[in-house]
């Protein structure tokens, strides 16, 4: 049932006219009046809800507006915004008594379990300044950006590192390829006394430049004449300072070629000994002047240097050894340097070597230590030792004797160290 209003016989119209709503509202009951007429307000109460409910119900009555309106202005139902002032701040809605509030709305404050479940989200996500700031909303995608970053950068620049690397290792390999791959060729002859005296020089070189020394033999030589050699090798040894004993030239029965010595030579060389053999030659037919073109005394150097003699024997008489129509120049000392071959003839100087290496773009080395160099080459004379560690005479013998393990020992005119 719908109550439809109460009347009130000093008003007249109703919420219909224009009018109505701005003319001033009659004044308010007393807190006093209301308390005495409890009755009546519970009845204004019950009628004011009434009329609320009419309204949502779209009444469309006269009789029902004009009750609503005479039950002293109802509530409106829609959520009020919080932003509008409160309902008992506004004015009334008709011409009747504005209803009192009642338990505990009588100070006139909304009902809080009513508003503000509907107020609170709009302040909450409709303000920009209650929002956190967005620096602080992903703190640790910003944290985990820099090592991504720099994780790929790593990743790229490592490849472009290792690569660098390869490629100076390459250089280096390749740089080490063309430094081992230097062979100094010397053509010698068991007799050329320079072939002897040359000999500090090329130790020089090999131990400085680490580079490796190759001996070819010369072709067969003939001697006409030994007063002329016996005056060559002289002259020679003022220029080296080697060991050299020239009275083999002045002997009964002077060398006439050099065909035994150079078979010999080979036969070392077929049991890979040739160097060794060599100096073997040198020692005791140039720096001792001794007549080595007799068979055992081959034989006794080949058992020096540990030759099998047997095999040693029968190759000295099956070899066949080269001759020349034209007697050959010795030595010759060859070096490939930047692609092209320098060739000296003669004596040559430490210092030639050093010019075509320092074009080469070689650096030059310490030696080793001299107990190395004694163990690898000896016995060694003290001019080479002089040579190669750039010493004088007194300091060469004085650091060779401090070691008890290397011996000394005169050969002819030479002082050798082994």
């Amino acid at each position: 049932m719908i109550f439809m209003g109460v009347y009130r016989g000093d008003r007249s119209g109703s919420s219909d006219d224009d009018t109505a709503e701005h003319e001033p509202a009659p004044e308010q009951t007393s807190l006093d009046e209301h308390t005495e007429t409890t009755d009546d307000d519970d009845d204004a109460a019950a009628a004011a809800a009434a009329a609320a409910g009419a309204t949502i119900a779209g009444a469309a009555s006269g009789v029902g507006a004009a009750g609503a309106t005479a039950a002293g202005g109802a509530v409106p139902t829609e959520v009020q915004d919080p932003d509008e002032p409160a309902d008992d701040e506004k004015e009334p809605v008709g011409d009747g008594d504005v209803a009192e509030p009642c338990g505990d709305e009588e100070d006139g404050e909304p009902d809080e379990d009513a508003t503000e479940p509907e107020a609170e989200p709009p302040s909450e996500y409709e303000s920009p300044q209650e929002e956190p700031p967005e620096q602080d909303q992903h703190p640790d995608d910003v944290e985990h950006e820099d090592p991504d970053v720099d994780t790929d950068n790593e990743g790229d620049e490592e490849p472009d590192e290792s690569d660098a690397d390869e490629e100076d290792e390459n250089d280096d390999e390749d740089d080490e390829e063309e430094e081992e791959s230097v062979t100094v060729t010397v053509t010698v002859d068991p007799l050329s006394a320079m072939s002897w005296g040359i000999q500090p020089v090329l130790k020089r070189v090999q131990e400085r430049y680490d580079v490796e020394l190759e001996y070819e033999l010369a072709p067969v030589r003939e001697f006409d004449d030994p007063a002329v050699m016996e005056g060559v090798w002289e002259d020679g040894t003022a220029l080296h300072g080697m060991p050299v004993d020239s009275s083999l030239w002045t002997a009964q029965s002077p060398p006439t070629s050099t065909e035994l010595l150079n078979s010999a030579v080979i036969a070392a060389a077929r049991q890979g000994e040739q160097e060794a053999f060599l100096r073997r030659l040198w020692m005791h037919g140039i720096a001792a002047g001794q007549d080595m073109n007799e068979e055992s005394a081959l034989v006794n150097l080949a058992d020096q240097v540990g030759l099998d003699v047997a095999q040693f024997t029968e190759d000295v008489e099956t070899v066949e050894v080269e001759t020349a129509a034209s007697q050959p120049q010795v030595p010759v000392t060859e070096v490939p340097i930047k692609g092209h071959t320098q060739t000296w003839q003669g004596y040559v100087q430490y210092v030639d070597f050093k010019q075509q290496f320092i074009f080469e773009g070689r650096e030059e080395q310490p030696p080793g230590p001299v107990s190395d160099f004694v163990r690898e080459h000896g016995p060694v004379a003290t001019e080479e030792i002089m040579e190669v560690y750039q010493w004088d005479r007194e300091r060469a013998v004085g650091e060779l004797q401090s070691f008890p393990e290397i011996e000394r020992q005169t050969i002819g005119r030479g002082e050798f160290w082994g």
